[in-house]
């Protein structure tokens, strides 16, 4: 985990070197990983489609 702070104040935290994180920092077999992360992608796809008021664009 790498964070870096930014002229703003604000911060940057950089996961597994920037790599895939379900790939860089999982255990386990590799298509249970990789599925585990699509249906997580999907999910969160859902969620801001059916709630895209609540969340601010950038």
């Amino acid at each position: 985990v790498d964070r870096y702070k930014l002229s703003n104040g604000r911060s940057i935290i950089l996961l597994a070197e920037g790599r895939l994180v379900n790939l860089g920092c999982a255990h386990g077999h590799p298509s249970f990983v990789m599925s585990n992360s699509f249906s997580n992608q999907v999910l969160a796809q859902i969620e801001l489609y059916t709630k895209r008021s609540q969340y601010s664009v950038g």
